[in-house]
Formats: C-alpha cells, structure tokens, sequence
C-alpha cells in the first residue's frame, strides 16, 4: 500500500513539475538566465514539503513573475 501511495505522489509531482510556465510574456526576460533566478526565487519562497503543495506554489509564484 505505502509503494503504491508513493509512486501516486510521484506521478502527481511530475505533472506538475510539467506545467511549470516557460514563457514570459515580457520578451526581454524570456531567457534562461532569468527563468532560472526566478524559479530559484520561487524555490526559496516556498520550500519542498511532503505534501507536494510547493509545485501549485512555485507555479502560482512564476506566473506572478510575467512566467506563462
């Protein structure tokens, strides 16, 4: 049951490490170099839990930073 349980989890961390926005809208900064600072800012915002709620939080943090 517990194996089960965790590829659950781990499926369900993978979709939505998927949806993680790429674009910006602002093209100046659609580049990696600012993709990469501003998902480390959101990493560091909202640090990993076990429950999986920090991708919904970094994905809602990168979408305030312009992230689409």
């Amino acid at each position: 049951m517990k194996l089960i349980l965790s590829l659950f989890f781990l499926i369900l961390a993978l979709v939505a490490c998927a949806k993680i926005p790429t674009q910006n809208v602002d093209a100046t900064k659609n580049n990696a170099k600012t993709f990469n600072q501003d998902i480390a800012d959101c990493q560091l915002a909202y640090p990993e839990q076990n429950s999986g709620i920090h991708h919904k939080q970094w994905i809602d943090c990168m979408q305030l930073k312009g992230w689409r």
